[in-house]
């Protein structure tokens, strides 16, 4: 045998003892990729599963919690159990009927339980349907309406008591709906109203539909609290007045004349319509601007006070504001607040169930708080586990998304693009050569024509950015004499710093890329196998069928196996050429025969 197939010989067995090894290193590679990834994709699906399922049950129950949870706030003032169940029953009619959360409706009857004591029987429930009704009626929250609540029992509550709380609530929530629509305001302004007043008119044995009718008036040119500060201060100047103006403003029993009444009898002194001067003398009288104003402004319709309030007098339950409340209630919000109250009732029928569940796992939860107190080492042993498996499953989605970035860099997608890119522009560059080259022929002239107006706004961007760029200073100098032109420059020059930041990070992205590449390629040259054939280098020649096999990916086998599969399918696709005659000037030698022999074997 020669030496050249020596030579052969040893470099396809020395690679064959390499190459089975590192297939074999490959093969178990991949077989522990995909077995992590397996893994991995059975773990989040198991999670996930658990998770939606733990989400899923306490989505359906957390309308039940929610109410339940308001319940046991109300419960938490002594509330009787009789009367619980009243106002759970009371709230989620009323949320089916107008369409308002059923668990804001417990929480609102917190508040009233708070403010108004003895409660008992309906009487809670009957309160907090008014005081939401009311609020849905006048356009204001439940908040201010139950606030507003509170404060009209604590200036009538001789008369509440009197005519039966629940009777009462029922009686001002349809008196204060009918005010509302009467002088064009909102539950708001006559809340404020209220506030500001307190319980003067009442002391001075003023009635309810009055001082409703009179505060009414007064807020169609004032604000609530405004309208209020009048009143009181026109209270508090009665008694000094009537000595000064010559006029008695009580009855034979002592008692305080009505609004209308008293009026009346300064109608009678100073005519219907005041001087300057007689507005100046009830000022000093009463006392303050504030209750001269408010005798100026009633003064001028007390026909009109009288009506509001014999109207607001015939009031005496909630159909008003039941009717003003049904016009501001839609389909939609009725059908959302029933679908609430249906996972109300299946959440509660569902509790009982999932509340012992719950409960052991709480207590399991609290036994294990009480082992990492007792067993610190255990904690802590524990704690790296799971901190070392968080810190693998970071570091396989590196690699995993390192591996997807390089697959995209070097897809064939993505390189006939950039091909693509690169193509057009080097038309765009040499565009001058090629038309020259080009136009001393027919079909190039209408090639060019073509290139002409398809690049045509391409050159017009690049004349303009050009002629931008020449010109900068001086666009710069012209504009910034203006404020909008100062602006403008600042976002110009933000614009380019940013795209001078990318730019660099995307430099130095490819340089890293680039050594990591050159580092391979140093690293990989020096395995067998995998380094390039160079003939100078002092690699045995063969003919170019070997080095293709060479260059090959190696299969599973080696070398040898590889060279052997080729071969037997080389004999597997033989043709029939006929008869050769090969002519030899000297004769053939056995070495020579040898030769053709392992040649062709």
């Amino acid at each position: 045998m020669s030496s050249k197939l020596e030579k052969l010989s040893f470099s396809i067995s020395l690679l064959d003892r390499v190459s089975k090894p590192v297939a074999k290193i490959q093969r178990q590679l991949g077989g522990l990729a995909d077995k992590a990834r397996s893994s991995f994709a059975n773990i989040a699906a198991g999670g996930l599963g658990v998770l939606g399922s733990g989400m899923g049950i306490q989505q359906l129950v957390q309308p039940a919690l929610d109410f339940n949870r308001a319940m046991g706030e109300v419960a938490s003032l002594g509330v009787a159990e009789d009367v619980l169940k009243g106002l759970g029953k009371e709230a989620i009619r009323f949320s089916n009927r107008y369409g308002v959360a059923s668990t804001d409706f417990v929480r609102s009857s917190y508040d009233i339980q708070s403010a108004i004591s003895g409660l008992a029987g309906n009487e809670l429930a009957t309160f907090t349907s008014a005081s939401n009704l009311l609020a849905k009626a006048t356009k204001a929250n439940a908040a201010t309406i139950t606030d507003y609540m509170g404060t009209m029992y604590g200036i009538f509550q001789q008369s509440a008591d009197k005519m039966g709380k629940a009777k009462w609530v029922e009686m001002m929530a349809g008196q204060t709906a009918t005010a509302v629509n009467m002088f064009k305001t909102d539950g708001n302004k006559i809340s404020a109203a209220f506030t500001a007043l307190g319980a003067n008119a009442t002391a001075a044995g003023i009635a309810a539909e009055e001082q409703m009718a009179v505060l009414g008036k007064l807020s169609l040119t004032l604000q609530g609290g405004a309208a209020g500060t009048q009143y009181k201060a026109f209270l508090a100047g009665v008694g000094k007045a009537q000595k000064k103006l010559g006029l008695s403003f009580v009855d034979s029993q002592g008692n305080m004349l009505g609004m209308l009444d008293i009026l009346g009898k300064i109608k009678g002194k100073f005519g219907d319509k005041l001087s300057v001067e007689s507005q100046d003398l009830i000022q000093q009288a009463f006392g303050s601007s504030e209750a001269g104003s408010l005798i100026n402004s009633l003064m001028k319709d007390t026909q009109g006070l009288a009506d509001s309030i014999d109207a607001l007098g015939k009031v005496k339950g909630m159909d008003a504001a039941s009717m003003m409340a049904g016009t501001m209630v839609d389909s939609f919000q009725r059908f959302s607040a029933a679908v609430t109250n249906t996972r109300i009732a299946f959440g509660n029928v569902l509790l009982p169930i999932l509340n012992p569940i719950v409960d052991k796992f709480s207590r399991g939860l609290a036994v294990i708080t009480k082992w990492t107190d007792r067993f610190p080492n255990l904690a802590r042993l524990i704690g790296h586990v799971a901190l070392g498996l968080l810190g693998l499953t970071a570091v396989l989605g590196l690699m995993a998304m390192a591996g997807g970035i390089v697959a995209m860099v070097f897809s064939p997608v993505l390189l006939v693009a950039a091909g693509v890119v690169a193509a057009l522009a080097g038309v765009v560059i040499y565009w001058g050569k090629l038309k020259a080259l080009f136009q001393n022929t027919a079909w190039g002239q209408s090639i060019l024509q073509l290139f002409d107006f398809i690049l045509l706004p391409v050159r017009v961007v690049i004349f303009l950015i050009g002629l931008l760029i020449t010109h900068w200073d001086a666009l710069k100098n012209a504009f910034m004499d203006t404020n909008f032109g100062k602006g403008f420059v600042m976002l110009l020059e933000n614009i380019g710093e940013l795209l001078g930041i990318i730019w660099n990070s995307a430099a130095s992205l490819l340089n890293i890329f680039t050594s990591s590449l050159d580092w391979w390629s140093k690293a990989t040259s020096m395995i067998p196998g995998f380094a390039s054939s160079d003939p100078s280098e002092g690699a045995p020649s063969s003919s170019p069928s070997l080095d293709a096999s060479r260059r090959s990916s190696v299969a599973p086998g080696g070398v040898t196996q590889h060279i052997s599969n080729t071969m037997a399918s080389s004999r597997n696709n033989q043709r029939t050429i006929g008869q050769v005659v090969i002519n030899s000037d000297q004769p053939m030698t056995k070495s020579a025969m040898d030769e053709l022999l392992f040649m062709g074997a």
